[in-house]
């Protein structure tokens, strides 16, 4: 599963046969998630590939460099990503 993130901008999910532990593959690294965070990034991941595919207007109010800094800055989602937001999320929470 690493190797394939290795060479393809793939994520790939991992489930244990023995154990069923699930894991993200993504960007050469393996990352150990529970269902509700798997299903987080998951959708995540979803909802910006559809809001890519959506068409883009033929123009714009905002300034063109900043749209492509906005498109820049939410194109690649990773699962550390997700993580981090859960634990802030969640410690939030306790307070």
């Amino acid at each position: 599963a690493v190797g394939i993130s290795e060479i393809t901008d793939s994520i790939t999910i991992v489930v244990s046969e023995e154990t069923g532990s699930i894991s993200i593959a993504q960007e050469s690294k393996l990352t150990l998630v529970d269902e509700k965070t798997l299903r987080e990034f998951l959708e995540l991941v979803i909802q910006i590939k559809v809001a890519s595919t959506e068409p883009k207007p033929e123009f714009s109010f905002i300034n063109p460099e900043i749209n492509k800094k906005l498109e820049d800055d939410f194109s690649d989602v990773s699962i550390a990503d997700v993580l981090k937001n859960k634990q802030k999320s969640e410690g939030e929470e306790d307070e």
